[in-house]
């Protein structure tokens, strides 16, 4: 199940096994060639939008490109979720950081099917200054 709106995200390290499977991309290379990046474990640095019904991650790079970031409920449980969520809602919504998760090219997502990222981690926060 994915959730549209991605109040949470995780922030724990990958594990060495994870580590070892993820593709570093940035957001330019994974909208320019979607089919490339489908199913695929990435590694992704950009700027979060946490919005109220939109989470997306994207980069100056590439203007007007983005991915949405999604998560299954039993990953927004987890207690360093919360943290990041708190810090985001402090510092105006906007963050810089480094997702780590599963691209879906056409992910069943709120509004509509679009690229997204089934996020398992965040790392590497930088909140923006309020």
């Amino acid at each position: 199940m994915y959730i549209g709106t991605l109040s949470v995200l995780l922030a724990f390290p990958a594990s060495s096994a994870l580590a070892a499977q993820l593709v570093e991309a940035s957001v330019c290379e994974i909208t320019a060639q979607p089919a490339n990046f489908e199913d695929v474990d990435v590694s992704v640095r950009g700027r979060i939008y946490a919005g109220m019904e939109i989470t997306n991650i994207s980069d100056a790079s590439c203007p007007g490109a983005g991915i949405q970031l999604s998560m299954t409920e039993a990953v927004s449980r987890h207690k360093d979720i919360t943290a990041f969520e708190r810090g985001i809602r402090q510092h105006g919504m906007h963050a810089t950081a480094t997702v780590v998760g599963r691209f879906h090219a056409k992910a069943p997502v709120y509004p509509f099917p679009m690229p997204a990222i089934d996020v398992h981690a965040i790392q590497n926060v930088v909140f923006d200054a309020k």
